[in-house]
């Protein structure tokens, strides 16, 4: 008798909650407000439901970031599908005033925050958030590793096995042999470099510089630090003085780094300069050796060994040895980004504008630096932001780039054509800034840049 009753409350018993999800009693506003959006938008495809409960969701008040960042990317997407691309703007003034108003520079490591100041041009991957990304698992199998791997066989192989897959789908939708698109796109990649190869067309701070470090330093650490892949880190920022490219670094964060640095040393793929700074042998830049020095807990710093004394002695000052005019930008990039670039007045304008006709550059309103953020949740975004000195301009830049950048089905190939089409334009709050994005879902992200 006893058992039956056991056996009857048993079945009576409400079921046992999932631990890893929270009931809908005890749900946040914010949490019920993502979760109707994202049941509207995938499970019933209803998009007003959907809009009407993400546009609610950019209203909460709430430490869940994450669910904010993915719910504007859900709404730009789905504003864009509904035909109103008008309705981002408003986003967008939020996505950057949520930066322009804190001003923090907690997403980026520490020893970046203590480089010289003429860095003038900065970006960082916060490679943790990029891999672990809910849109990241949905890419093709080997996506990551094509990414992340410093086997030179594992990456031929990879590489040719993408390049093979795009060129099948373009042979399937122009109704060509694929080996007949693979070499069509050689003999196109091949007028390319013969074209760069040419006499150049104006002078630039670029021209006859080195190639900056972070493009020759990356998979030698790994290899030193006994990795065949990048995966395991957790950011990676590169910096340089865009007058001098010799002056670049790269900042790694590497969790658990220092007994790597110290087995890597007692067995020979690292050279102890001193305590606490090494060597990358048979590594060389701009004719010096490349140093590693581990200046801060799992964050190390890689730089010609001329750079180094200066870093050493900016790690003990109490505040960033950046300039003001980077600590700006940076500090204006919103925390929620998985990477970002930043570019100031001077490197822009010596890089980017230098060249443009005098007609050109009075027309334009003068860029008082660049700033590209990227969000990568179930979807992909990348925000652009571009500080001006006239508001009227601004606007002007606005209306004629709406018209030139209208997709043009004829002249444009299926990918730039897809990656036009998600581009908006807007100003910012105070209209002294113009803004840019582009939302891709996952399987436009798949066809664009894998296959």
């Amino acid at each position: 008798m006893l058992s039956l009753l056991l056996l009857l409350a048993a079945m009576l018993a409400p079921p046992s909650p999932d631990p890893g999800r929270r009931p809908h009693a005890r749900e946040t506003s914010a949490e019920r407000l993502y979760r109707k959006g994202v049941f509207c938008m995938e499970d019933i495809e209803r998009p007003e439901c959907a809009i009407r409960n993400f546009e609610a969701l950019m209203r909460e008040r709430t430490p869940r970031r994450d669910l904010i960042t993915d719910g504007m990317l859900r709404l730009i997407t789905l504003y864009r599908a509904e035909g109103t691309p008008e309705k981002t703007g408003p986003l967008l003034r939020t996505f950057w005033d949520a930066g322009t108003q804190r001003r923090q520079t907690g997403h980026l490591p520490f020893l970046a925050l203590r480089l010289p100041s003429d860095v003038d041009v900065m970006g960082m991957v916060h490679a943790r958030k990029m891999l672990d990304a809910p849109i990241t698992r949905q890419m093709p199998p080997d996506a990551a590793a094509w990414v992340t791997t410093c086997d030179p066989g594992k990456l031929q192989l990879l590489s040719e096995r993408r390049r093979w897959k795009r060129a099948e789908v373009v042979a399937k939708r122009e109704g060509k042999r694929t080996i007949d698109v693979i070499y069509e796109q050689q003999d196109a990649r091949r007028a390319v470099r013969v074209g760069r190869a040419g006499p150049p067309s104006g002078s630039s701070p670029a021209q006859d510089q080195p190639a900056p470090l972070f493009g020759k330093a990356l998979c030698p650490l790994a290899t030193a630090l006994g990795q065949d892949d990048m995966a395991g880190w957790s950011r990676v920022a590169f910096a340089l003085s865009h007058e001098d490219f010799s002056r670049s670094y790269v900042v790694v964060e590497i969790p658990k780094v220092e007994p790597q640095l110290e087995r890597a040393v007692a067995e020979g793929r690292l050279t102890r300069v001193r305590p606490r700074i090494y060597r990358l042998p048979e590594l060389t830049y701009d004719d010096e050796p490349v140093f590693v020095a581990h200046l801060d807990l799992d964050e190390v710093v890689l730089a010609r060994a001329g750079l180094i004394p200066e870093l050493e002695r900016n790690r003990s000052r109490p505040r960033s040895t950046l300039g003001a005019p980077m600590r700006r930008l940076l500090g204006e990039v919103p925390k929620d980004s998985a990477f970002l670039f930043v570019m100031t007045e001077r490197a822009i304008g010596d890089l980017g504008l230098g060249n443009m006709p005098k007609l050109l550059r009075a027309l334009l309103p003068r860029p008082k630096g660049l700033q590209v953020a990227g969000v990568v949740d179930s979807y992909f975004g990348l925000f652009i932001r571009m500080p001006s000195d006239n508001q009227v301009k601004g606007q002007l830049l606005i209306s004629l780039a709406n018209r030139f950048i209208e997709p043009d089905e004829d002249t444009m190939d299926p990918e730039t054509l897809e990656l036009m089409s998600n581009l908006d334009l807007s100003q910012a709050t105070d209209g002294r800034a113009l803004l840019m994005s582009f939302v891709l879902d996952p399987a436009q992200v798949r066809r664009i840049f894998f296959y």
